[in-house]
């Protein structure tokens, strides 16, 4: 979704599930409903290019993604009736997830999955990465930048176990409660955002390359808020961020259940291939909004099991790079 002139292809479409907006995940569990549709991307190759390599790309990515370059090869999200399935063209429109974020991946019946985590960096994360690695599954971390910041170590590790990190936006704020700015700004010569909504996207994305060396080519917005919102998908774009919702989330699971086991069973059921799992690391607050109570831990006790069990029953679990690039999804 990336209007990148010298790297898009086009190769074959890909069905993804593209999620519309949808409640504040962080204080009321999301229903896992979505909607159909198909796009197509080129892959991405996260590696850590090293900081100065990492601004070096930043700098360049910035003169890519400014301009005509994203009118000339985005695509766009043509709605049909509602609950009908979401059509993408490319080669239409500036926005090519205009209605909505990645959802659920069409995998064509191949077990592929994608196991994420979100506001972290947090005091659980070297106990995922410990059951991670114990399961032989790699996972997706949409991370905070501030809190990258202030735990880059965990970070880099994070990275350094071949896990996918994700931007999550520098202070976790509701993107379509902040003012639209042009991010075509330039100072220094070189393209950077004013205050706003592409402030909050770049310093999120800025945050996580100066620590890890990574651009992180996937957003997920707090909550989901803002996914449809024109200025937010404009700073995404230019920064090259392609938005990813869930499919189903522990949250929702957690709140339909009173044991782990029953819990894990509860994910497992609501488990098939393409599905993107949301699972939270820690609770940030929401902009002005307190954090819920919540016990980090609820994520912990069922994760084990239910990434056993799904590997029992043959599933595979992904980067969300590479669960895209399995579902033909090109960017």
């Amino acid at each position: 979704m990336v209007g990148d002139t010298a790297n898009y292809h086009s190769e074959k479409a890909a069905d993804v599930e593209l999620s519309p907006t949808l409640p504040d995940d962080e204080l009321v569990p999301p229903d896992s409903s979505a909607q159909a549709g198909s796009s197509s991307f080129e892959p991405l190759h996260q590696t850590s290019t090293g900081a100065n390599e990492g601004r070096a790309e930043a700098a360049k990515r910035t003169r890519h993604f400014g301009g005509n370059a994203l009118r000339v090869l985005a695509a766009t999200v043509a709605l049909s009736p509602a609950g009908a399935a979401l059509d993408i063209s490319p080669l239409q429109a500036e926005s090519s997830h205009a209605q909505g974020s990645i959802a659920r991946v069409n995998t064509h019946g191949k077990k592929d999955i994608a196991l994420t985590f979100d506001d972290g960096p947090s005091d659980i994360t070297p106990e995922i990465l410990s059951i991670l690695r114990r399961d032989h599954v790699k996972a997706t971390f949409f991370m905070i930048g501030r809190k990258v910041v202030a735990n880059p170590k965990m970070a880099k590790e994070v990275v350094k176990e071949g896990h996918e990190i994700g931007n999550h936006t520098y202070d976790h704020v509701p993107l379509n409660a902040l003012p639209s700015n042009d991010p075509r700004h330039m100072e220094n010569g070189v393209k950077r955002p004013g205050p706003g909504v592409s402030d909050e996207v770049f310093r999120g994305a800025e945050s996580i390359q100066d620590v890890t060396g990574v651009w992180p080519k996937l957003i997920r917005e707090p909550a989901g808020l803002g996914r449809n919102s024109k200025p937010v998908q404009a700073a995404e774009n230019f920064w090259g961020e392609i938005s990813i919702g869930w499919t189903a989330s522990f949250e929702t699971a957690l709140s339909h259940t009173k044991s782990v086991a029953a819990t894990e069973r509860w994910l497992v059921k609501h488990t098939e291939p393409g599905t993107i799992e949301l699972a939270h690391e820690a609770h940030e607050p929401l902009g002005s909004l307190k954090a819920p109570k919540w016990d980090n831990r609820q994520t912990l006790r069922p994760l084990d099991g239910y990434i056993r069990t799904m590997q029992k029953k043959g599933y595979h679990f992904l980067t969300l790079s590479q669960l895209l690039k399995k579902g033909g999804v090109r960017y």
